[in-house]
């Protein structure tokens, strides 16, 4: 059997039930104010940086070859343009003085 509300026990469930949802509401906002508070998130960042630094000091002292590879790999990638420069073929003049002139006589024995 069910029982049926009376408008007046209608009324009240309906008030405890928005009571608890304005409750979560106010919750909610103050946890995602507490969140995105730019102090709270500085606070954070740099607390997780110096966990970063700390592990890669360590990583480091513990495997200087891999900090050793890894310097070197990048110093290679930002040279990458002068290397390459090293190792390229001189470029043929083109230029109209020299036009029809080869820099290199050969003669046909």
């Amino acid at each position: 059997m069910t029982h049926v509300l009376t408008p007046a026990e209608n009324l009240h469930a309906a008030e405890l039930r928005s009571a608890r949802a304005r409750e979560q509401l106010h919750l909610t906002v103050a946890e995602l104010q507490a969140r995105l508070d730019p102090r709270a998130r500085a606070h954070r960042v740099a607390r997780e940086a110096q966990v970063a630094g700390r592990t890669a000091v360590a990583v480091a002292k513990d495997k200087p070859g891999i900090l050793a590879g890894v310097a070197a790999a990048g110093f290679v990638f930002l040279a990458r343009h002068r290397i390459a420069r090293l190792f390229a073929r001189p470029r043929k003049d083109n230029s109209p003085a020299t036009a029809g002139l080869n820099p290199v006589m050969r003669t046909d024995p």
